[in-house]
């Protein structure tokens, strides 16, 4: 199993060097390629056994050129644990968009979002870790026209699939020094009257290794390829992403 994992990361990491995951898909479309980092903040702070609070900041960034592309301020959920590897959350999101996304122009106008979600998660396995996640969310976009913001919101719906692993390269004591492996697909479908050409909208492939300094402060490294379809149904956007995120939990009861 380390085999397999290890094998799947390096094959996946290729992609941060202009190898994408779905080339056969991409050569037949009319593509955008654009490479990013992402650095992010994740916590969890336990309220008691079955409640949790997560709140989560992300700075999103184009490389080659260096230029400002989402800030994610903040996603806050609320998450109540259920039985059997069960849980359930909802949650809201504030972010801004940097326009155009090409790092070759200037930036024009941030375009700010405020995302509703709801979901629903599935956990199960003994040392190879699987989840599942369900989530919907009702996405206000603000409305714009050339350069300029204008008033009002554009809605529409996105329904969001995602199967991860996470198998344990390395134990070690109370959590402290344990390596992980981490696997993830995630697709993500829209709705709603403003969407005519695009309802498939991005699929994201995620490679990582997370490492344990205690059971309350993790970092992880990994690659991310998102492929995704713009509204015009006949272009694509394909970025290599990579991504450092520090898990952070606190335990306040």
């Amino acid at each position: 199993m380390k085999r397999i994992l290890a094998s799947s990361l390096t094959a996946i990491l290729l992609g941060f060097f202009g190898v994408s995951p779905l080339p056969v898909l991409a050569q037949q479309k009319n593509t955008d390629h654009f490479s990013q980092y992402w650095i992010r903040y994740f916590n969890r702070s336990q309220l008691n056994n079955k409640w949790t609070v997560q709140t989560e900041i992300e700075l999103r960034r184009f490389a080659f050129p260096d230029r400002q592309h989402v800030w994610l301020l903040p996603r806050i959920q609320l998450t109540r644990a259920l039985k059997s590897g069960w849980n359930v959350g909802a949650g809201i999101t504030y972010n801004i968009q940097s326009q155009p996304q090409d790092p070759d122009l200037p930036v024009e106008l941030r375009r700010p979002e405020i995302r509703l979600h709801q979901e629903i998660n599935y956990r199960h396995g003994n040392k190879l870790d699987i989840s599942h996640r369900y989530r919907i969310e009702e996405r206000f976009i603000r409305r714009t026209s050339g350069a300029h913001l204008d008033d009002g919101y554009n809605f529409n719906v996105r329904f969001r699939y995602r199967i991860q692993l996470q198998y344990p390269l390395i134990r070690g004591t109370d959590n402290k020094g344990t390596l992980q492996a981490k696997l993830f697909d995630e697709i993500m479908l829209n709705a709603g009257k403003n969407v005519v050409s695009n309802v498939f909208d991005q699929n994201r492939i995620y490679a990582a290794l997370n490492y344990s300094f205690s059971k309350n402060l993790q970092v992880e490294l990994g690659y991310l390829n998102i492929f995704q379809e713009k509204s015009n149904g006949s272009d694509f956007l394909n970025t290599n992403v990579l991504r450092t995120t520090i898990y952070h939990t606190l335990t306040l009861y």
